[in-house]
């Protein structure tokens, strides 16, 4: 009381001091808690506490550091929150669901914390962080960059993870939300006896409803959100599912059941003939948008909700529903063939409760839902339900599946995943399958509406067995095209519908996610800034440029192992193979060896795609056998036969096949590696890819990231390829090798998807390459060696009964180092000189014929500094070319100055 007193007397007489006075005036400190940091404090027995300034606007405040409880008042440790989850469920509108991240976390701690502990026998993590790995399973859950929580156990024989997080608006907002959608999964593996492994998973999303009571709601298949409204009409999409067969999807009639009973709702029925060349006119997709684009577009799922949104579509104001052509329902059947897209729309009764649709069709159809989903008071937040609902299974063309398809409209509120894997290792049999089941939970867009699941299983199975210099090998598989691992929820941030794939797509094997890195759905081209990125890398990452945080490598592009494309290794924009004196070390694509079991004309490992990195292609079933002779030895020759089936796509992939490996040293100076394939193939399903295109008239030398469509050239072949490779291993100082490459692919008879005939004959090309160097020492500080590089490609095609290319390429080289001091090298380089120029001929394309030379000084320092070690490196480069093939460009003169510092 004396103190309050004190204080209390203390105002009132500063009150009546004039304001010029108060500047002379002694406050009672007692009174600000700030202050009593100044007093003395012994820290013998107690750790110094650590204090923090937070900048508010213009101004640093010190943030006390305060006790927290738990919920039974228990002191649980001095400090400030780093991370705060809390979600409340009670009636509207108190309710929300909040997430808090201090600045702390995301700055001192660079969004990582990690806290470890041990007890009798099991050791436990527990990982709180922005970019934290969830891998359970590479069908099931296979996530690099979570947002959140994950908990790790493990004992000898045991092991277990947990995992956590707010997917919508995970990095925190000062907003409740009124309704969020979370991710949980768990993954538990144990270790019977010393033969088999086994594992259960389990992960799910869904939405939670914080405006209604607990009991209302569903932990394991979501709610629908008491603060969105119920749709007043529903959109079906009938589309042709294989688009360029020449057969389209019919229609007979369509039904609609409203509360189990069948009414009589006419609904308005349109058409629009060529979606993709109608949506270009309206510029709703790509530019680039091609119908041979569509195997790209709908990884393997319905391509119409794949292709364009829910709004470009059904919009009142912009969609193209309301520019399409009107059709009669009634006036008989119906057909949707290639890009051409039927809808209906049905208005529905008021208090409607349930809805369900019968729809009477043939040959191989799509069939879309769509509905508009709104929220209360906001009219600008639309939410648009758009996706499929059903597929015809296979490629029928006769009519011959006509029948009554039923499903019903109903909200997706979450996705649950089951699975199981088991490794077996008994008597020589190794074992491994992998049983995976997803439900994706649906309900009537109503309070406790009518509940739906779409159940689907996939599974595979893999065995093998060695007997001495035998391996026998399996696989059976199925991956159903319903099977689901991606959930759209809303994002607040920036209002609209994101999608969560619980399995990323990361053909690079890196730390980023490949939608992260590019743009989608048609422009490969790696995104360098980050405001034109995705919205999950604006959200995730600061740095202005995502060049500057590294991108990942191929596995095929990365021979050496070193984490650098082998060709890219300086990271630019020119591939090295096209780059003054990089280009002596690597080739394109279409000089190497290596399997194709998609046959789409490019190695497997160097694919990059844009769907999940399942183990197997969504949308498949099949099986492989193969067995391997000489395993151990110097030959190696495996017999193998696969058929793979999609199980609506109607495509099919069927090989019998054998491949040979020859690989010993001949004599005391020649290394040969000789390999070969030959198969019988069948395969009608597409695969485009993204491949590197070059173009030597660029001025910039800056190559081009294209989609490739896959010509399906092996409808029907008998293909072989043959490499061989020669290395000198008689000397240290002198590197001499040579390697061929030779292909063919017989066209056999088969008929288009079109229904016409495929044109027979052969496909052929020859690629050569022949390199040599040699180092020379002709002092002690000196290195030069002179290097000579001939490249030779040949390709003819007996689609347009010509040859395609005819290059042949010669790269005279000299290159001087002299080591100035232990630290720091003096670099020179000459790549062509005038009398005796690098030089370039395509006798199919004469216009890109050119002559080169190049010259490079550089300077190139490595010292360390505090423990880090610091690269410098600075020089100078100029380039002629002159064109000689009658291309408008005559010779371009070209300099580069450059300087690097670099330090890990």
């Amino acid at each position: 009381m004396r103190r309050v007193a004190t204080t209390y007397a203390l105002f009132l007489l500063l009150s009546t001091v004039p304001p010029n006075a108060v500047e002379g005036q002694f406050l009672n400190r007692e009174y600000y808690p700030l202050w009593e940091k100044q007093g003395y404090e012994n820290y013998a027995q107690f750790s110094y506490r650590d204090v923090r300034l937070t900048r508010r606007g213009q101004a640093l405040l010190l943030d006390e550091e305060a006790r927290t409880y738990d919920p039974f008042g228990t002191t649980l440790v001095n400090g400030v929150d780093l991370y705060r989850g809390q979600e409340y469920r009670t009636l509207s509108p108190f309710g929300g669901s909040r997430l808090f991240k201090d600045g702390l976390y995301r700055d001192l701690f660079q969004n990582l914390v990690v806290a470890n502990d041990t007890y009798q026998g099991w050791s436990s993590s527990l990982i709180l962080g922005r970019a934290v790995e969830a891998r359970f399973k590479p069908s099931f859950l296979n996530v690099l960059r979570m947002n959140g929580i994950r908990w790790d156990g493990d004992s000898r024989r045991n092991s277990f993870s947990v995992i956590g997080s707010r997917i919508s608006e995970p990095l925190g907002v000062s907003v409740p939300l009124d309704f969020a959608t979370y991710l949980f999964g768990a993954h538990w593996q144990t270790q019977i006896g010393s033969i088999l492994t086994f594992s259960a998973s389990y992960a799910n999303t869904h939405f939670t409803d914080t405006l209604a009571d607990r009991g209302k709601g569903s932990f394991r298949k979501g709610v629908f959100p008491s603060n969105l409204v119920t749709p007043e009409e529903i959109f079906l999409a009938v589309s042709d599912d294989s688009p360029g067969d020449g057969s389209g999807a019919l229609v007979y009639g369509v039904e609609v059941y409203v509360d189990g009973e069948l009414v009589d709702l006419q609904p308005e029925v349109r058409k629009i003939e060529g979606l993709v060349a109608t949506s270009l006119e309206r510029r709703v997709i790509p530019e680039r948008t091609r119908l041979e684009d569509l195997p790209h577009l709908r990884k393997r799922q319905s391509w119409l909700p794949r292709m364009i949104e829910f709004s470009n579509l059904f919009d009142p104001d912009r969609g193209l529903f309301r520019r399409a052509d009107v059709v009669d329902g009634q006036a008989g059947i119906l057909e949707a063939i290639d890009d051409d897209v039927l809808l209906y729309r049905f208005e529905l009764p008021p208090s409607t409760g349930d809805v369900s649709f019968r729809v009477l069709a043939a040959n191989d159809y799509a069939i879309d839902v769509g509905a508009q989903i709104d929220r209360v008071g906001v009219a600008s937040q639309r939410w648009g339900d758009w996706r499929n609902a059903v597929r015809a299974d296979g490629n029928i063309k006769d009519e011959s599946n006509l029948g009554w398809v039923q499903f019903p409209y109903a909200f997706p509120s979450g996705l649950e995943l089951y699975g199981a894997k088991a490794d077996l290792d008994l008597f020589g049999f190794n074992i491994h399958g992998d049983y995976n089941v997803s439900t994706h939970h649906l309900i009537f867009p109503v309070n406790e509406g009518r509940r739906d699941d779409d159940r689907a299983q996939a599974y595979s199975l893999r065995g093998e067995r060695s007997f001495n210099q035998v391996n026998l090998g399996f696989e059976l598989f199925e991956m159903p095209p319903n099977y689901r691992t991606a959930f759209s929820y809303w994002n607040d941030a920036v209002p609209g519908l994101r999608e969560y794939q619980f399995v990323n797509d990361n053909d690079d094997l890196d730390q980023w996610p490949d939608s992260w890195e590019h743009g989608e759905p048609l422009s490969f081209g790696f995104t360098d800034d980050v405001t034109t990125a995705s919205q999950d890398a604006r959200e995730n990452l600061t740095p202005p440029s995502l060049r500057s945080i590294g991108f990942g490598v191929f596995p095929g592009l990365d021979d050496n192992d070193d984490g650098i494309l082998d060709t890219n290794v300086n990271n630019n924009l020119i591939p090295d193979y096209q780059e003054p004196f990089l280009m002596y070390y690597v080739e394109p694509e279409s000089f190497v060896y290596g399997d194709d079991f998609d046959n789409n004309g490019l190695v497997d490992s160097r694919e990059n795609d844009n769907t999940p990195d399942y183990p197997y292609e969504l949308d498949s079933r099949g099986r492989h056998l193969f067995v391997t002779l000489g395993r151990e030895a110097d030959l190696s020759v495996t017999l193998g036969a696969h058929d793979i089936d999609q199980i609506a796509g109607g495509g099919h992939n069927r090989a019998l096949y054998v491949k040979a490996q020859y690989d010993r040293q001949l004599g005391h100076f020649v290394r040969m590696d000789l390999r070969h394939r030959t198969k019988r193939v069948q395969d009608t399903i597409p695969d485009p890819v993204y491949q590197y295109v070059s173009n030597p008239l660029l001025v910039r030398e800056i190559y081009e990231i294209q989609l490739q469509p896959d010509a399906l050239s092996y409808r029907n072949s008998l293909a072989s390829l043959s490499y061989v490779r020669f290395d000198y291993t008689g000397s240290d100082v002198v590197n001499l090798n040579s390697t061929w490459r030779y292909e063919i692919n017989r066209r056999l008879n088969a008929t288009l998807e079109d229904g016409g005939p495929q044109k027979t004959g052969n496909d052929w090309s020859l690629a050569l390459v022949n390199r040599a160097d040699y180092a020379w020492k002709p002092a002690e500080k000196w290195v030069v060696t002179p290097m000579m590089k001939t490249t030779y490609r040949r390709a003819y095609s007996a689609l347009f009964e010509a040859t395609t290319v005819d290059e042949t390429s010669l790269v005279p080289i000299v290159r001087a180092d002299y080591h100035l001091t232990e630290r720091t090298i003096l670099r020179g380089g000459l790549q062509g000189v005038p009398f005796f120029k690098h030089r370039f001929r395509n006798a199919a394309a004469p216009f890109q014929d050119f002559n080169a030379w190049h010259y490079i000084l550089t300077m190139q320092n490595l010292s360390s500094y505090t423990g880090y070690q610091v690269s410098l490196n600075m020089g100078f480069r100029r380039s002629f070319t002159d064109f000689i093939g009658g291309a408008e460009l005559d010779e371009v003169a070209s300099s580069e100055f450059f300087i690097q510092v670099r330090t890990n």
